[in-house]
């Protein structure tokens, strides 16, 4: 079994406090997708690509659950941006986002009145062939 965030989806918040909110994480989603993950060896495609590579490898009844729930501002879902800015700041600030605005994300990311939409957690699983 394989499980992975597919994180190269869009439209991330469901709901935000403001339209300039809404914009601010969508500019964050989109920088941690195309920049700060691959920088750092993450590959956003691979979840997708999991059962291609276990039919490769000559795996069975491959099969794939793919599951995404909301995120409130202040769960442990929505506190995960925080913890990406708190980890990857250069990164973020390098691939030009500001103090400014990896503070206002920390603070939205605490409020209610945020909800995003949690990465697809792709569950893939495959058998080897009996022998």
């Amino acid at each position: 079994m394989v499980e992975d965030f597919e994180t190269t989806f869009r439209k991330l918040v469901l709901a935000a406090p403001t339209p300039e909110a809404a914009q601010l994480v969508d500019r964050y989603h989109e920088l941690l997708v195309e920049r700060v993950l691959p920088a750092h060896g993450n590959d956003p495609t691979w979840a997708g690509r999991v059962p291609g590579a276990m039919l490769e490898a000559g795996l069975t009844g491959v099969d794939t659950v793919i599951e995404a729930r909301s995120w409130p501002g202040g769960t442990a879902g929505a506190l995960l941006i925080g913890a990406n800015i708190a980890q990857a700041r250069e990164d973020f600030l390098a691939a030009d986002m500001t103090e400014a605005q990896l503070g206002e994300l920390e603070r939205l990311v605490a409020d209610p009145r945020l909800l995003v939409r949690g990465h697809f957690t792709y569950s893939t699983i495959g058998r080897r062939p009996a022998a």
